[in-house]
């Protein structure tokens, strides 16, 4: 049961060592911390924070992007993916120039977060991202 932030964190923390995905926790704001790449375009790489919420019963997987300045419909093409894709949600925060996709997820008292919904969030953000490429500049 999703009674607390440890079971929660546990789960999740299989999930990452069974996927053998590297990662960083954070103690201090209960999260964790990943990298991502495409193979296809090597320059595209970006960070994916899974954040453990209200005591290990809402999970939100996020990632910050900045903008890249000189593309075309940003808004739109963010209102799209936010239609066409289940699970994901894209804001654009103008005066940082960034935006930012997230996934939550929340997990009822009598069960436990499960890989499938890890997988899931994981694999949605990535495709989201990597869809959209060419509205991001990558570090």
């Amino acid at each position: 049961m999703a009674n607390n932030a440890e079971s929660t964190k546990k789960a999740i923390t299989l999930y990452l060592n069974k996927k053998s995905l590297k990662y960083k926790y954070d103690e201090e704001i209960n999260c964790f911390v990943l990298g991502f790449s495409n193979r296809n375009k090597p320059d595209v790489n970006f960070k994916l924070t899974i954040s453990i919420q209200e005591d290990g019963d809402f999970i939100q997987f996020f990632s910050i992007l900045k903008l890249h300045s000189s593309c075309n419909k940003i808004q739109e093409s963010l209102f799209n993916e936010n239609l066409t894709k289940k699970l994901i949600k894209w804001t654009i925060l103008q005066e940082e120039k960034t935006a930012i996709c997230f996934v939550d997820i929340f997990i009822d008292e009598e069960e436990e977060i499960s890989y499938r919904k890890i997988d899931r969030a994981l694999k949605t953000i990535q495709s989201s991202i990597n869809s959209l490429t060419n509205l991001f500049l990558f570090d």
